[in-house]
């Protein structure tokens, strides 16, 4: 079992069988003497934890590696999937991929978030734009092209679900990021 702070269970089989897709599933380097997991990565590590194959997308393919690397050391397994979230022709790729991969889809976790610029004055345009197409459009983009295989998987008689995974900074700004808090 990966082993994450302040945790002590053990594996589970809440998602025996399942064939999740976590978008954001890698971390992105830091230069912190002891960085966070990641919520992407904990997702991943813990669905498969709880007996789900895990399909781990993320901008970065060394970083979804690395995820899918602590998905099989926890006992799992799953595949590696590579996109650019805000384009539409590669989130359909990439929905392809997991269902391929998987063999179907049960579960969609759309973590996936970035945030841009500092304060109105250190924040461009550009920034903006691209912290919304990350944070906002993609999650719309995978969720239409994962929608159908979702639904095959419930007309099956599994039950599928997609999780939105936000910020509290949505409720309370406070990042001093503002497109990362709207």
């Amino acid at each position: 079992m990966t082993e994450f702070p302040g945790r002590t269970d053990a594996r589970g089989h809440l998602l025996d069988g399942r064939r999740i897709l976590v978008v954001g599933a890698g971390t992105q380097p830091s230069d912190d003497h002891d960085p966070p997991v990641g919520n992407g990565r904990a997702i991943s590590v813990r669905c498969a934890e709880e007996g789900a194959s895990v399909a781990c997308l993320d901008i970065s393919r060394p970083a979804a590696a690395k995820t899918l690397s602590m998905v099989e050391s926890a006992g799992g397994s799953g595949i590696v999937i590579e996109a650019d979230v805000t384009d539409v022709e590669e989130c359909s790729r990439a929905a392809s991929e997991a269902v391929e991969g998987l063999d179907g889809l049960d579960g969609v976790v759309l973590n996936v978030g970035i945030g841009l610029g500092m304060g109105l004055t250190h924040t461009t345009a550009e920034q903006w734009d691209q912290t919304f197409a990350v944070n906002v459009r993609s999650h719309f983009l995978l969720s239409q092209a994962t929608l159908s295989p979702l639904s095959q998987a419930a007309e099956d008689g599994s039950p599928a679900a997609m999780v939105f995974v936000s910020s509290v900074a949505g409720l309370k700004p406070g990042s001093r990021i503002p497109a990362y808090d709207a």
